[in-house]
């Protein structure tokens, strides 16, 4: 669906930290300012057909990984009883799903429905 092709392609998701710990993801339009307080996650990895930048060595993956996770206030590690990680979407890209939701809505009803 056209949504879906605007979330994918004109997006960021910014974390924020609260206290060492990350406190909450927020899915933004790439073209909105910088959120305070966060950091941007996502990054190109390909450009012209070329991976980049280089992939890390499972070492550093492994690493990484790991570094990531400590981050992670454990009530969100749980297998069983967690809580669910907040995430959510900035309302500029709320607004712009809501409009085209809304066009493509109205386009479906003007359709001729297509009998078999």
């Amino acid at each position: 669906m056209l949504a879906e092709i605007i979330y994918r392609k004109s997006q960021q998701v910014w974390r924020r930290t609260i206290d060492g710990s990350y406190g909450e993801d927020i899915i933004a339009l790439r073209r909105e300012p910088a959120l305070p307080d966060a950091v941007p996650l996502l990054q190109g990895v390909m450009r012209a057909g070329q991976v980049i930048p280089p992939v890390p060595e499972l070492a550093r993956a492994r690493q990484q990984y790991a570094t990531e996770r400590a981050h992670l206030a454990e009530v969100y590690r749980r297998l069983e009883g967690g809580a669910v990680y907040p995430v959510r979407v900035s309302a500029a890209l709320a607004t712009l799903q809501h409009q085209v939701e809304t066009a493509l809505w109205q386009y479906y009803q003007c359709v001729p429905a297509v009998s078999a």
